[in-house]
């Protein structure tokens, strides 16, 4: 492996794009939240850090992730240390962060949940709340 590698996380999320995957989020063993987004070149097998531009999320772990016809999707978890909804969008195609609202009715702040895309909508599933207690909910 060459470049800037992440070292050793968890409780972060990954995505395919193309030649390319994504990191993003995490713990470190340290205990502190990594707020970088990495990028591995499949081909070159090369680690490199994606320029952090627009609404960038804050540091985060424990969130959800999925890919959106051309972006990469993060909702929720614990940024800076405080369980959210938050809902950011990384596009693709101009490599760039935007924070999203949602509608009136939104899911609670949650940590651990599940996300997908499907025919146009952003579908949550789970995760624990503040009191960290399972949820059986989708949204």
């Amino acid at each position: 492996m060459k470049g800037n590698a992440p070292g050793p996380l968890a409780h972060h999320t990954t995505a395919t794009h193309g030649e390319k995957i994504y990191l993003f989020g995490g713990i470190k063993p340290n205990g502190s939240t990594n707020k970088t987004l990495y990028e591995f070149d499949i081909a070159s097998h090369t680690w490199s850090i994606v320029k952090r531009e627009g609404q960038v999320p804050d540091e985060c772990d424990e969130h959800s992730s999925c890919l959106t016809n051309d972006s990469f999707v993060i909702f929720g978890g614990f940024h800076g240390g405080v369980r959210t909804n938050d809902l950011y969008q990384f596009s693709f195609a101009d490599m760039t962060w935007t924070k999203l609202s949602t509608s009136q009715m939104a899911p609670s702040a949650r940590a651990g949940a599940s996300i997908t895309f499907t025919n146009g909508i952003l579908v949550a599933f789970g995760g624990k709340d503040e009191d960290n207690q399972r949820l059986n909910d989708i949204w």
